[in-house]
């Protein structure tokens, strides 16, 4: 799970290093990272019964958890969005 963790935050990361839309803020780039990682987790979710019958023993499982839990919850974390949101509306509050 911390391995697929790993990989899922560096994944964030060059998100947010993407200039989507040439604006200063790493917000479209975070906006792509929550998007990939629902649309992963929503296929993952669907695919789950292949993907414990194709390891029927605790491998299956711990492959759907580190997936699910692990690579997309550390792309779709909620606190760098929080973190982004409260930076764009303080800045546009000045």
């Amino acid at each position: 799970v911390a391995l697929a963790a790993m990989v899922g935050a560096f994944i964030r990361v060059a998100c947010t290093r993407l200039r989507v839309w040439e604006v200063e803020s790493s917000f479209t780039g975070l906006l792509v990272a929550q998007i990939l990682g629902c649309v992963l987790m929503g296929l993952v979710r669907r695919h789950s019964h292949a993907i414990t019958k194709a390891s029927p023993s605790i491998l299956g499982r711990v492959l759907f958890v580190s997936l699910t839990t692990g690579l997309c919850g550390s792309l779709t974390t909620f606190s760098g969005w929080n973190y982004e949101c409260n930076k764009i509306f303080f800045l546009q509050c000045d």
